[in-house]
């Protein structure tokens, strides 16, 4: 037997309310990487802050290391927030740009006059930050 009514309509939790926006879009991290495990083209995987993509089928290849010559393309890179602190290696946003700590730093911006800390990654501009505003530093 039909019921005489339609069912109810499930509500939405973020009705259209110019009172109350929707929260914004949030994606799924990207697991963190682990060596030894085969990677097939297309996935991604988080490894020191920054989200990579494998460009081909990748194993034993740690996104971002000296070994890494075009299996991984960064995806992502956190921004930078003066506070934290940063191991070799780490890369973060700032201004738009990519940068790699060359140590392990805490305090010194990466457009800092004459600072050595920070190497700006060659392709700059092709990676986005996770922050909605990768033009600022992050503060707390």
């Amino acid at each position: 037997m039909y019921p005489t009514e339609p069912p109810p309509k499930p509500t939405d939790p973020y009705p259209i309310n110019p009172s109350r926006p929707r929260p914004p879009h949030t994606t799924t991290s990207a697991p963190e990487f682990t060596n030894g495990k085969r990677y097939e083209k297309g996935e991604q995987v988080t490894h020191n802050g920054s989200t990579y993509e494998a460009q081909f089928n990748v194993k034993d290849v740690t996104p971002g290391s000296e070994s890494d010559d075009g299996d991984w393309k960064l995806v992502s890179a956190p921004a930078f927030d003066s506070k934290q602190r940063y191991e070799k290696g780490q890369q973060v946003t700032y201004n738009g740009n990519i940068y790699e700590a060359q140590d392990n730093i805490k305090g010194v911006a990466p457009d800092e006059p004459d600072q050595t800390d920070w190497k700006p990654m060659s392709g700059n501009n092709q990676a986005q930050s996770n922050t909605q505003n990768q033009n600022d530093e992050v503060s707390t």
